[in-house]
């Protein structure tokens, strides 16, 4: 008796190791996914980031464009009306806008620039994510979700029974009835 009882809890024991490496693989995957999902969405915020950076700047620049028009004419006027005083002042503000301007456009290049690695970053870890996500689904599919436990009586080896299971047989024999 002593003897059945110590096969019998090794028999559990082993039972429990397998479903236990079964189960972690599946932690493990829903945790990195989680994790690779929460890349993403970080990654998404900068790309917004930037693009609201770069909507600001491209603003920016058509106003510095206005202005430097604008002080084109006025320089004009100045000329005209020989007012060397006030076209100096108007020639500072126009210079001081072009170099601006300048900045911007250098600014608008390199913002466009990281846009484009953190897009190309996304682009390449979206299908990373998606066959996580479709190995996961298969796991799943291979998992019965509820088994039912029953014991044979023979030997003491308990065997599960999945919900598919028991519709598939259940088919069959509806099947086989009605042949007959």
């Amino acid at each position: 008796m002593a003897l059945i009882n110590r096969f019998t809890r090794l028999l559990k024991a082993d039972l429990h190791t397998v479903i236990e490496q079964f189960e972690e693989p599946m932690m493990l995957l829903k945790q990195s996914l989680r994790e690779m999902e929460e890349v993403i969405q970080q990654e998404q915020r900068q790309l917004k980031q930037y693009q609201q950076q770069q909507n600001q700047t491209d603003a920016h620049i058509v106003r510095l464009k206005t202005v430097i028009s604008e002080s084109s004419g006025k320089l004009e006027t100045c000329f005209d009306a020989n007012n060397e005083e006030l076209a100096r002042v108007l020639i500072r503000r126009k210079l001081e806008a072009e170099q601006q301007l300048s900045r911007l456009k250098e600014r608008q290049v390199n913002i466009a620039q990281m846009a484009g690695e953190v897009q190309q970053r996304i682009n390449q870890q979206q299908p990373k994510l998606e066959a996580m996500q479709q190995e996961l689904a298969l796991l799943n599919l291979e998992r019965p979700h509820s088994a039912t436990v029953s014991e044979s009586g023979e030997n003491g080896f308990q065997t599960a029974v999945s919900d598919a299971d028991v519709e598939v047989a259940l088919l069959h024999e509806k099947a086989r009835r009605s042949a007959s």
